[in-house]
């Protein structure tokens, strides 16, 4: 049997034969399916690739592939120093490659080196910061192919986060500025990494603001097109959840900016494609910092709940999810600010609940769920009951219609607002009092779905979990012995054989 060297020889010899190379190719990409883990990788440290290499230089499709999955099969068993170190240029060749295929070969090479946790990382990125690599990839954000530009763009922010003064060389600014000239698609994505390597930590985000890398896209929140503001709107606001990335854009002015944009819109095309965005915007600062939003900018939630009266499914989508978002860190703070309007709203929405598309209902009892879900105070306690009961004159009857409703997934929005319930004294209260309803969450035989079973066992075993002493001591051993019996249990049948008379 030939050695492993010998095998390696005699396929790169056959590689030099054109002729020979896709059924050679063919031969070595088996190899390696079939081979043990620790063999394919001594075959690969043994196997010289610049010839395979050379074999993505060619038109013909079916070798170029084959020559990719067979570099993607050999460099993933090497060591990041050793793919650094001996095939560094041939990558740096690859990601100019037209075949995206090639590329994304390099660059899913490349990310397992700026993602790796080896502690000779950071001197890895280093030496690959002098050569072309980087400018390569940056080259790669530019292209067409979708796949191919956010593998690269995902590149670039690691890069950034582990080496950010390494991104702002003179020569490699020089390559995103030629790449962010490609058109506006391509700038938007640079936008976007360059957000995405500020949201990592403080310094990196000074550095990028330094580097003037951010003020274009400063500029362009005002811009005439209005889709390139939506796409802006939408990138800044992973800033807002930083105490470094709130206080540069209320010092840029941009939330001053972005906040007149909505209050002074007169456009209904700008209303119906920039508003959803803006209050999104504002819901995830809202979500972080709820006192400024509601001190400086109060009206905004005067829009929301005028959204909220809107037969536009849209407007009314974005003002009900933005609520909530908010209502998931802080209850306290709208109960205080808007407390009277956001019962008032809940009342509103509820009375126009039963006429509503299906769609519709369970977009507003995903709603209720999400506003309902405990954030783990006794004054979140206190300010969802007071929701709940601001949902009906008999909100657990209004509940208990939906649970009880044909269509599935109405029945999980009406099953998702009684699981929140129950992680609170008053809402296990309401649970126990409501006649039948512990012996229907326990009833298996009643539901065909999967997804509804596993929805009332969440119930029982949050019950269960948030032990209030609600229920008695047998009702509570009923439930372990349901939770231990599992989601799907089926009571096996008994079947009785009588003797016969003869």
């Amino acid at each position: 049997m030939a050695s492993k060297e010998d095998w390696c020889a005699d396929k790169l010899s056959k590689l030099l034969n054109e002729d020979l190379r896709i059924s050679t190719l063919n031969e070595i990409k088996e190899h390696f399916q079939e081979v043990s883990d620790s063999e394919a990788t001594q075959t690969a440290e043994i196997l010289q690739l610049p010839l395979v290499f050379d074999c993505l230089n060619d038109s013909n499709s079916e070798q170029v592939d084959l020559a990719c999955e067979v570099l993607s099969l050999c460099l993933e068993k090497l060591d990041i120093a050793e793919t650094t170190n001996r095939y560094s240029i041939p990558l740096e060749r690859a990601l100019t490659h037209p075949n995206s295929g090639v590329k994304l070969m390099a660059l899913n090479e490349i990310s397992r080196l700026v993602k790796c946790e080896n502690a000779r990382k950071h001197q890895l990125v280093s030496e690959l910061s002098k050569r072309l690599l980087l400018t390569n990839v940056i080259k790669c954000v530019g292209v067409e192919n979708l796949q191919v530009a956010v593998t690269a763009s995902n590149i670039i922010v690691c890069f950034g986060t582990i080496a950010t003064d390494s991104l702002l060389t003179s020569n490699v600014l020089s390559t995103i500025r030629e790449m962010m000239a490609i058109n506006e698609i391509v700038r938007l994505r640079f936008y976007e990494l360059f957000v995405d390597i500020c949201s990592t930590s403080r310094e990196a985000h000074n550095k990028i603001v330094s580097a003037g890398l951010l003020s274009p896209m400063m500029n362009e929140i005002t811009s005439k097109d209005v889709l390139l503001r939506l796409n802006i709107i939408e990138i800044i606001s992973k800033l807002v959840k930083f105490d470094y990335g709130y206080d540069y854009l209320d010092n840029e002015s941009c939330i001053d900016r972005i906040f007149r944009q909505i209050m002074n819109a007169d456009d209904p095309i700008f209303q119906q494609l920039c508003e959803p965005g803006i209050l999104k915007f504002f819901g995830h600062m809202a979500h972080c910092k709820p006192n400024q939003v509601f001190n400086k900018y109060p009206q905004i939630f005067d829009k929301i709940f005028v959204n909220l009266e809107s037969s536009d499914y849209t407007a009314v989508k974005v003002s009900l999810e933005t609520l909530a978002y908010i209502a998931s860190s802080d209850k306290a703070i709208i109960d205080s600010f808007v407390g009277d309007k956001m019962t008032r709203a809940i009342r509103s929405i509820s009375n126009r609940l039963q006429n509503l598309p299906t769609k519709d209902k369970v977009l507003i009892l995903c709603w209720m769920e999400d506003l309902l879900k405990v954030n783990g105070n006794e004054i979140d306690s206190e300010i969802c009951l007071k929701w709940f009961e601001a949902f009906s004159q008999n909100p657990m009857d209004l509940v208990m219609h939906f649970v009880h409703n044909p269509f599935e997934e109405v029945r999980l929005g009406g099953l998702g607002i009684i699981n929140s319930l129950s992680a609170y004294v008053w809402g296990q209260t309401r649970i126990k009092q409501f006649p039948g309803l512990i012996e229907f969450l326990m009833n298996r035989t009643v539901e065909t779905s999967k997804i509804v079973k596993e929805l009332k066992y969440s119930i029982i075993a949050n019950l269960v979990a948030n032990d209030f002493n609600v229920f008695q001591i047998e009702t509570v051993k009923q439930f372990e012995n349901f939770l231990k019996e599992g989601t799907f249990y089926v009571q096996a049948a008994t079947e009785i054989a009588f003797e016969s008379n003869e």
